[in-house]
């Protein structure tokens, strides 16, 4: 048995990834995950006016409608913004694929996620969820999922969601599919959906990224002409980290073979560097 305490890549791992997934661990992973996005932001937002929380559920209410019962995995506050923040903020590392709305098939009705909010109002404005293998194709949910997220942002409400889920096709079918060998296709997503307000040409920021790349840190959008350029990756580090996920993973026997094979070889190669050069495997 050969294992490595720290996370031997600068993003997602690869291999505990895939184990997650195929030994049902995925939950575990996605709530602490979730915990550590909700930390950050909160650290982030707090000194700004805004309030960050993990929630059960989410009420949203279209002008004319019954409220509706929503389940949250992470949920912002705030109109959204119309310019980026100065050259004096973090850098955003991705540059977006843009696909407009008219593209995208949408599902019929019905809806399910941490809620940031401004400490003087209480609209959500953003809605941030970090994908479950039931909330993609083949599982019957996808279609109760597509229509919670059409819900959500044609309210008005920015969507931003995170699919680290590369054993099933991408939550956005206008993406390459990566589960299908597709060699056009990126592993992982973060797919950002502008909500429909006052006319704008609505749109979906799609950012993608590889077993080689950090987790991107992209623009949140938070109240009008106001921005949160935040670091998806190192919540994700300190996670790891934190609950020894390094502990879980045999170099010399877990595999990884739903991934396609470039990243297949990125993979061996980075387990044999890591290992040759780390004096903690054990």
């Amino acid at each position: 048995m050969r294992q490595i305490r720290h996370n031997i890549f600068v993003g997602i791992n690869p291999i505990l990834n895939e184990k997650l997934l195929y030994e049902g661990r995925w939950h575990g992973f996605h709530n602490l995950y979730l915990a550590e996005l909700f930390k950050a932001l909160r650290i982030e937002l707090i000194p700004k006016g805004y309030d960050v929380r993990l929630e059960e559920t989410v009420q949203i209410q279209r002008l004319g409608e019954k409220s509706q019962l929503y389940r949250p995995d992470s949920l912002i506050n705030r109109l959204y913004p119309t310019s980026l923040p100065p050259a004096s903020q973090p850098q955003v590392t991705h540059e977006p694929t843009i696909f407009l709305y008219e593209d995208l098939e949408e599902a019929d009705t019905d809806m399910t996620a941490i809620v940031i909010r401004k400490n003087s109002d209480d609209k959500p404005i953003t809605w941030i969820e970090l994908l479950l293998p039931t909330n993609k194709a083949p599982y019957g949910y996808f279609s109760d999922y597509q229509s919670k997220r059409a819900h959500i942002y044609t309210s008005g409400i920015c969507f931003i969601e995170l699919d680290f889920i590369h054993t099933q096709p991408p939550s956005l079918p206008l993406l390459p599919n990566y589960s299908a060998q597709d060699p056009r296709a990126l592993p992982f997503h973060i797919n950002v959906f502008e909500p429909h307000m006052n006319g704008k040409n609505e749109r979906i920021l799609n950012y993608s990224f590889g077993v080689a790349d950090k987790i991107p840190t992209i623009p949140i959008p938070l109240d009008t002409n106001d921005w949160l350029i935040f670091d998806f990756n190192q919540p994700y580090q300190k996670m790891f980290d934190e609950a020894l996920y390094g502990f879980d993973i045999d170099y010399t026997t877990d595999t990884y073979r739903h991934y396609q094979p470039t990243d297949r070889q990125y993979i061996l190669k980075r387990v044999a560097e890591a290992l040759q050069s780390d004096d903690s495997a054990s």
